[in-house]
C-alpha cells in the first residue's frame, strides 16, 4: 500500500503510469494539500484498492463511514475520539482501522479492550523498520493489518514500487499490509492439497500406449500388485494397455487406456 497526500498524488500517478499498487491510501480531510481532490476517488476506483483516512480532530467522517481509517497523530484525531467513532461504526457492522505510531500500540489495545470494541484493527508507523521486519511484525500481531515502514525522511532513496523514482522525489510512504487488505480484486490463493497424496497425484504424468520410462514401470508394477500380471519393462505396449483397460473397467473408470488423474489414484489406492 502506498499512501500520499493530495498535493503529491498527481506526481505519483504520472510516475506509476499503469503500474498501480494493490492499494493507494489518501485523505478525505486534512490541511491544505493533504486531502485528495474529490474526483480522484472516482477516477481511481477501478484502478486499484483505495483506503480513505480521516485526519480531522473529531474524526466525524470516519465515524459516519465516509472514511475507512482514523489518523491518530499530532494535529489529527485522538484515541478517545477514535474509540467513540468506532463505537458508532461497530453499531453499523463496520470494521475500524486506527493509524498511529507503533509506540502507541499498547495504549490503543488497552483502550479498545476497555471499550468492548470487537472490530478494530491497527495500522502502525515505524520508520525504523525494514520491509522484512514490518512483515514479521504483522505476522506476529494479528490485530495489526499494516505497518508504514518507509517514508521520504526515513528512506529517501528507496524506489517507490511501480516507478523509477525515490520516495523523496514522490513524497510518498510505503506500507506492508495483510494479504488482500482493501485490494480491488484480491486473488485468493489456490487451496492447498487436502493431503500429501493429492499433491503427489497432481504431479504424476498422464501416460498411454507408446510411453516409456520409469513411470511406465511404476504403472506395470502397480498393475501386477493388483493382480493384473504385467511385464515390468518400462514399455507401455499392447499388454500394458490391455491390462490398464481391464483395471479401469473393474474400478468404474472410463475405459480409455490412459493413466492420468483419474486412474493414478485408483492404482495407488489413495
Amino acid at each position: 500500500m502506498i499512501d500520499t497526500t493530495g498535493s503529491a498524488l498527481p506526481g505519483l500517478l504520472a510516475a506509476l503510469g499503469n503500474n498501480f499498487p494493490a492499494v493507494l491510501a489518501g485523505y478525505v480531510t486534512g490541511s491544505d494539500g493533504v486531502d485528495w481532490p474529490a474526483h480522484y476517488w472516482t477516477d481511481l476506483a477501478t484502478k486499484c484498492g483505495l483506503f480513505r483516512y480521516d485526519q480531522t480532530p473529531a474524526l466525524s467522517l470516519f465515524g459516519s463511514g465516509a472514511a475507512d481509517g482514523a489518523d491518530i497523530e499530532r494535529g489529527a484525531g485522538v484515541l478517545s475520539d477514535a474509540i467513540t467513532a468506532a463505537q458508532n461504526r461497530e453499531a453499523h457492522g463496520w470494521d475500524s482501522y486506527f493509524y498511529f505510531s507503533q509506540v502507541v500500540l499498547g495504549d490503543a489495545r488497552q483502550a479498545v479492550a476497555h471499550s468492548g470494541l470487537k472490530r478494530v484493527s491497527f495500522i502502525v508507523a515505524n520508520w525504523g523498520d525494514s520491509r522484512a521486519t514490518a512483515e514479521a511484525f504483522i505476522a506476529a500481531n494479528p490485530d495489526v493489518v499494516g505497518v508504514q515502514w518507509a517514508s521520504p525522511s526515513s528512506n529517501p532513496n528507496t524506489i517507490c514500487p511501480g516507478t523509477s523514482k525515490t520516495l523523496a522525489e514522490l513524497n510518498v510512504d510505503l506500507n506492508v499490509t495483510q494479504a488482500g487488505f482493501f485490494a480491488l480484486h484480491p486473488v485468493p490463493p489456490p487451496p492447498p492439497p487436502s493431503n500429501w497424496t493429492e499433491k503427489i497425484v497432481k504431479e504424476l504424468p498422464t501416460l498411454a500406449q507408446g510411453a516409456t520410462g520409469a513411470d511406465v514401470r511404476s504403472i506395470q508394477g502397480l498393475l501386477t500388485a493388483r493382480n493384473y500380471s504385467t511385464a515390468i519393462d518400462g514399455i507401455f505396449g499392447p499388454n500394458t494397455n490391455a491390462n490398464v483397460r481391464s483395471f479401469q473397467g473393474a474400478n468404474g473408470l472410463a475405459v480409455d487406456g490412459i493413466v492420468g488423474p483419474n486412474t493414478w489414484p485408483k492404482l495407488l489406492n489413495v
